[in-house]
């Protein structure tokens, strides 16, 4: 989260690395690499090096589509004093806090309500116990409260 002068909070949601898909395509490429070197030592038939090859192409691909998928997943959500900026690729909606009735939290998502449409979606690919999404929330919360007017009960 970063907090600007002009009260606007920034915060970015985003996946957790693809351990296990890096992971089974490293494996993948070094089996892929052993296959094609003993093809080439031992002048094993060329199916084996073909095998090789598409064992290693496999593990690339798995590679960059896991990292591709993880950095698309990353969602910016600007909260100001006039409204909320949810941005997520070239995606990006505005709302202001007079639209939004409410504040929903799923397993995957943040649910931003309005009255008159089906209101936006925030993708929360931690999960509902992650530091960032409790402060955005909590942000979202005081904001709704401030733009209603209400104050904190303060007992005399």
């Amino acid at each position: 989260m970063s907090t600007a002068s002009d009260q606007r909070q920034t915060y970015v949601l985003r996946a957790r690395p693809p351990v296990r898909a890096l992971a089974i395509a490293s494996l993948g490429a070094l089996v892929g690499a052993v296959v094609i070197v003993l093809a080439e030592t031992f002048g094993l038939p060329v199916v084996v090096l073909v095998l090789g090859i598409l064992i290693l192409a496999a593990a690339v691909a798995l590679a960059v589509a896991g990292l591709l998928l993880t950095a698309r997943l990353r969602t910016t959500v600007v909260v100001s004093p006039t409204g909320l900026e949810i941005s997520r690729g070239s995606q990006r909606r505005e709302l202001a806090w007079s639209e939004i009735t409410g504040v929903d939290l799923t397993a995957t998502h943040i649910l931003v309500r309005t009255g008159k449409e089906h209101g936006a979606e925030v993708a929360n690919p931690r999960g509902s116990a992650d530091a960032e999404v409790s402060r955005l929330l909590a942000s979202l919360r005081s904001a709704l409260d401030a733009d209603r007017g209400y104050q904190p009960y303060q007992p005399d």
